[in-house]
C-alpha cells in the first residue's frame, strides 16, 4: 500500500509541475504563429482572385472542344489549349471530355446517348452560372499540420428535356491538410497531404432521385477540378512561410540571415517554429555566437490571436558586442563643423598657452575592452570602458596633449520601427581619469564636464543613428511588424506581426 502511495503522490507531482510550467524552448529566436492571423493572410492572398472564378460558363458534360469541356479552362487551356483541363487536358478531349470520356459525348457517363445526362435521360446539362468567393478556414493538427479547409456555392442550370430551367445550389466543401517538412540543411517548406476530400450538398426542388443522380456525378467530377485549389492554396501558404528566410544587410557587421525551422509546438490556434539566426560577416562567413539560452515562454493569454517573432534578448547583446569588437563604437570628433563647439569646450580644460598656434582639437574615443551588456524585458543597459585622446591637429601632424580612461554607463529601450528592431541609448552615469598628459595637470571636474558635453552632443547621436537599424527583421508575406516599443515574453523580446489589410 505505501508503494502505491508512492507512485500515487510522484505521478500527481509530474503532473502539477507540467501543467504549471511554461517550459523552454531550444532555440535562439522563434515565430509564434496564430492560426487566425495565418488564415487572414492567407485570404488576403487567394481574395486576390477567386480562383473558381474560370468555373462560371462552363459546361459538364458537354461536347468536349474548348470551353465546353466540363469546367472548360480553369487550370488553363481555353479554346484549344492544353491546360490541365483546357481543350486537350484532363477535362478536355482527354480522360473526361470528347467522345467516349468520362464526362463526354457520345457513351460518355454524362453525355451522348445513353449517358446520364444525354437524350435518353431527363437531364440534357448542367452549367455553372455562378461561384460565390471561397471561404477559408486553417485549424492546427499537432504535431505538424495544418488543416485546410474551403467553401463555396455553385449555382448551376440545369436543363431538361422539353425545354426547362431549373437552378440549383450546390454547397461545397474542400477539405485536406498541409504539413511542414525539413531535409538537413535547408529551409522548411510546406507541402499538400494526399488527403483531399470534396463534399457537397445540392439543394433544390428535384425529386430525390434526381438529386441523387446529380449528386453521384458531381462527385465523381468536381474532386478532380477542385482538389487543384487545395494545392494552390497550399501553394500560397508555402509562399507566405518561404518568405522568412533571407539575408539582410547589418550595418557596420555584415548582415543577418533568417532561416526558419521545424514546428516545435503546437496547440490550440497556436504554432510556435524554431527560428534560426545567424551573423555574417562582409564576407558572408558565419560570425560565432555564444551559446543562448532556450527561450521561455510565458502563458498564453486567453483570446490572444496574435501572430510574432520572439527574438533571444542574447541576440541584442550579442549584436552590440560585435559592433565594438569591430569598431562600430570608436568615434574621431574634431573642433570643425557641427562638433566645434563640444570640442571646443575641451579647451577650457587645457592649461593656458598649451594649446598650438593655428591648430584645431581631435578628441578619439576608442573602445579598449568588450562592454557588459544586459537586456530586461526591452530595457537594455551598456557599461562601456573606454579611451579617451586628446591631440592637437597642426599643419605638421599630431600633437598629443592628454589621455583619459572613461566609463559610460547608457541606458535605453529597445522599440521597431518599420521592419527594423533598434536601439536608443542616453548617458545615465560617468566617470574620467587622467592617464597621462603631456601639458601637466588637469582639472578632473573641469575634465568631466567636458567630456559629458562631448559625449551627449556628439559620440551618442552617432552612436544612436547606427544602432537605430541593428536588427533588420525577417520578412513576413503580407504581414507588416507593429511600430513602437516592443514587448517582452519570459527572455525574449516580442515583435507584432499584423495583417497588412488590419493595419
Amino acid at each position: 500500500m505505501k508503494m502505491v502511495t508512492f507512485w500515487a503522490v510522484l505521478l500527481l507531482c509530474g503532473l502539477l509541475s507540467s501543467s504549471q510550467s511554461t517550459g523552454g524552448l531550444p532555440a535562439s529566436s522563434l515565430v509564434q504563429l496564430d492560426i487566425n492571423s495565418l488564415q487572414n493572410a492567407l485570404g488576403t492572398s487567394m481574395g486576390q482572385e477567386n480562383p473558381l472564378d474560370n468555373l462560371v460558363g462552363q459546361v459538364l458534360g458537354g461536347g468536349g472542344g474548348g470551353g465546353e469541356g466540363l469546367l472548360g479552362n480553369i487550370l488553363g487551356g481555353g479554346g484549344g489549349g492544353g491546360g490541365l483541363l483546357g481543350n486537350n487536358g484532363l477535362l478536355g478531349t482527354g480522360l473526361l471530355g470528347g467522345n467516349g470520356g468520362l464526362l463526354g459525348g457520345n457513351g460518355g457517363l454524362l453525355g451522348g446517348n445513353g449517358g446520364l445526362l444525354g437524350s435518353n435521360g431527363a437531364l440534357i446539362g448542367l452549367k455553372v452560372t455562378s461561384a460565390s468567393p471561397l471561404q477559408l478556414s486553417l485549424t492546427v493538427m499537432p504535431p505538424n499540420k495544418i488543416g485546410i479547409s474551403l467553401s463555396t456555392n455553385l449555382k448551376i442550370k440545369a436543363d431538361l428535356l422539353g425545354g426547362q430551367l431549373l437552378g440549383l445550389d450546390v454547397a461545397v466543401n474542400i477539405t485536406g491538410s498541409s504539413r511542414l517538412v525539413q531535409d538537413p540543411n535547408q529551409p522548411a517548406r510546406i507541402v499538400a497531404s494526399d488527403d483531399c476530400n470534396v463534399q457537397i450538398k445540392v439543394g433544390s426542388s428535384l425529386l430525390s432521385g434526381l438529386i441523387n443522380t446529380v449528386s453521384n456525378v458531381l462527385n465523381n467530377a468536381l474532386p478532380a477540378v477542385l482538389c487543384p485549389v487545395l494545392t494552390l492554396a497550399t501553394g500560397l501558404l508555402n509562399g507566405l512561410i518561404g518568405t522568412v528566410d533571407g539575408v539582410h544587410p547589418v550595418e557596420g557587421v555584415g548582415s543577418v540571415e533568417y532561416l526558419l525551422g521545424n514546428i516545435l509546438q503546437s496547440s490550440g490556434d497556436k504554432l510556435m517554429l524554431d527560428l534560426d539566426v545567424g551573423l555574417l560577416d562582409s564576407s558572408g562567413n558565419k560570425v560565432p555566437l555564444p551559446p543562448m539560452n532556450s527561450i521561455t515562454l510565458p502563458p498564453t493569454r486567453p483570446g490572444d490571436h496574435t501572430s510574432r517573432v520572439l527574438l533571444n534578448t542574447e541576440l541584442i547583446s550579442s549584436l552590440i558586442d560585435l559592433h565594438v569588437k569591430k569598431g562600430s563604437f570608436n568615434r574621431d570628433i574634431t573642433g570643425e563643423g557641427s562638433s566645434s563647439l563640444a570640442a571646443s569646450a575641451l579647451q577650457s580644460v587645457l592649461p593656458e598657452g598649451t594649446l598650438p598656434a593655428n591648430s584645431v582639437l581631435k578628441v578619439s574615443i576608442n573602445t579598449g575592452e568588450t562592454p557588459l551588456v544586459t537586456v530586461e524585458n526591452t530595457d537594455i543597459n551598456v557599461k562601456l570602458p573606454v579611451d579617451v585622446t586628446v591631440s592637437a591637429q597642426t599643419d605638421s601632424g599630431l600633437v598629443p596633449l592628454f589621455a583619459a580612461d572613461a566609463d559610460i554607463d547608457l541606458k535605453g529601450r529597445i522599440k521597431v520601427t518599420g521592419d527594423t528592431v533598434g536601439v536608443n541609448l542616453s548617458l545615465e552615469r560617468l566617470s574620467v581619469r587622467v592617464s597621462s598628459s603631456q601639458i601637466g595637470d588637469i582639472d578632473a571636474n573641469l575634465l568631466k564636464d567636458s567630456v559629458l558635453n562631448l559625449l551627449t552632443n556628439d559620440y551618442l547621436p552617432s552612436l544612436n543613428g547606427m544602432l537605430s537599424n541593428i536588427l533588420p527583421l525577417p520578412h513576413f508575406g503580407n504581414m507588416d511588424y507593429a511600430s513602437g516599443a516592443v514587448g517582452s515574453a519570459g527572455n525574449a523580446i516580442s515583435v507584432d506581426l499584423l495583417p497588412v489589410a488590419a493595419k
